[in-house]
């Protein structure tokens, strides 16, 4: 049985957001906490943004000619991307 597909499509792009943030978190370098507490999730209706406001978040997830990379936003986003599948289709045809 289908769903309501609107309200399950918001539903499953909020949790996929909602693990990415976690994993982002997760495997965010911390020296201070500075950075990592700074990451955050902005939801809307069809659509979520993970992002921070520290301004060496880039240098952190890219590295810099004197810095290794240590992503940690893109291995989020690579970890609720591999759920995805699985939880659009619970939200949408449920777990039957």
């Amino acid at each position: 049985m289908i769903r309501y597909p609107e309200k399950a499509i918001a539903s499953a792009i909020s949790y996929t957001a909602d693990i990415a943030l976690e994993e982002a978190k997760a495997q965010c370098p911390v020296k201070t906490g500075r950075l990592k507490n700074s990451i955050a999730c902005s939801k809307e209706k069809n659509k979520a943004i993970i992002f921070t406001n520290v301004e060496y978040a880039a240098a952190v997830e890219l590295g810099t000619s004197r810095q290794k990379p240590q992503p940690y936003l893109s291995r989020g986003i690579e970890k609720a991307a591999k759920m995805a599948g699985i939880i659009f289709r619970e939200e949408i045809f449920g777990n039957d």
